[in-house]
């Protein structure tokens, strides 16, 4: 036995692990104690004693990992491992267990959990995770009480529980999944807006150079990810060696690397004359764009975009009630794909590095009643 101490939020916590069968993490029992203060020596102190009894305890037998559910788990986890070697199952599916089923984890040892009550998840682990995590989304404890499920089934076919001992499940409200994105009159007036802020109009003088620079390059970023749906991340690590001009198009072809690995991306018109408009700011005032150079010399727009976002009146969707940010730019090009209807769903979700069930239930289904706008989107100057 081993104790780590370490700090969540301001508080110091001590965590060790009972050794049981295996010498997988996942299959020690780990306890966990709060020393309730951030002064780190008095934490040591605290946690040391705690540590101390804890390992008399387990050389006495008086500590084991003998909890069912634990067991259960463990088996479980073992069944995964053995059909991803068996290539039945994709090895990220074993990778989701292991990270949904921690939580549940830490729920059983800590409130030493042997048996399930009606009240047990219902009202308990919920409450044990609120705690842990007050932000925690609805959709997160869905699956984690999805894995604990599929943990009790495999229990109860393998005879290792009877009906009885399966618990009472949980359900969760549905969030609202949808996208924050601009309609085609907001992001008109999203791109006014940043126009003028650069070019110094007399509502937005007396501001320095490099603030025009900076204002520059938000805006040509702005055009940049609404026609290519990157990620905020994929978009910063872009360099000018990984973008191709499509022969007698005015389309370019990116290769990014991001959140699902490597992929090429095909943009929209919009970001060609993006990238035209920055190599000549770049080429007026000596910025390089060799191969290795950053497209973006700014490397985050999170502050300029939020405060363009106050200046335009647009930080809330009028809509939903949604707060926007960044990653609005990439749900706009989505969503306006989906509203067009000329590519499928298919090659949206491809070209955008995500799966088709996300772009379905996360934009077609709540754009239904938004396609008014098809033709409106046809009248935006990418200027």
């Amino acid at each position: 036995m081993k104790l780590k101490i370490y700090k969540r939020g301001n508080i110091w916590w001590g965590r060790t692990e009972i050794p049981g069968s295996g010498n997988r993490t996942i299959n020690r029992l780990q306890i966990y104690f709060s020393s309730k203060t951030s002064n780190k020596k008095d934490a040591e102190r605290i946690l040391n004693d705690w540590f101390n009894d804890k390992y008399y305890e387990f050389r006495h037998g008086k500590l084991v990992s003998t909890l069912p559910v634990v067991d259960f788990i463990n088996r479980y986890s073992e069944y995964l491992k053995d059909q991803v070697e068996l290539k039945y199952k994709k090895k990220n599916y074993y990778d989701n267990f292991k990270s949904h089923i921690k939580p549940i984890v830490r729920f059983i040892t800590e409130q030493k959990v042997k048996k399930f009550t009606i009240k047990t998840l219902k009202v308990d682990y919920i409450e044990f995770r609120r705690n842990e995590k007050p932000n925690v989304k609805n959709t997160s404890l869905r699956l984690e009480i999805n894995e604990l499920r599929n943990v009790m089934n495999y229990a109860l076919q393998n005879e290792l529980c009877t009906k009885n001992d399966i618990p009472t499940y949980p359900t969760f409200k549905k969030e609202d999944n949808s996208r924050t994105f601009f309609r085609p009159e907001e992001y008109k007036k999203l791109l006014k807006t940043s126009r003028d802020r650069f070019l110094r109009t007399d509502c937005f003088a007396n501001i320095r150079q490099i603030d025009i620079d900076k204002r520059l390059q938000l805006h040509q970023w702005i055009i940049f990810m609404t026609g290519s749906g990157l990620r905020v991340d994929e978009c910063k690590g872009l360099k000018f060696g990984d973008i191709r001009i499509q022969s007698g198009k005015d389309k370019l072809e990116l290769v990014v690397s991001g959140k699902t690995g490597k992929r090429k991306v095909i943009t929209e018109s919009s970001s060609y004359h993006a990238l035209i408009k920055l190599k000549e700011h770049y080429l007026k005032n000596g910025i390089s764009f060799q191969k290795d150079d950053y497209v973006f010399k700014v490397r985050s727009f999170q502050y300029l975009f939020n405060e363009l976002l106050e200046v335009c009146d647009l930080k809330f969707d009028k809509v939903t009630g949604k707060k926007r940010d960044t990653k609005s730019l990439r749900q706009t090009y989505i969503s306006w794909e989906v509203v067009k209807g000329e590519k499928n769903l298919i090659w949206i979700a491809k070209n955008c590095g995500n799966s088709i069930g996300v772009i379905h239930s996360n934009y077609a289904n709540n754009l239904q009643h938004e396609d008014f706008f098809k033709e409106q989107i046809k009248t935006i100057s990418f200027i």
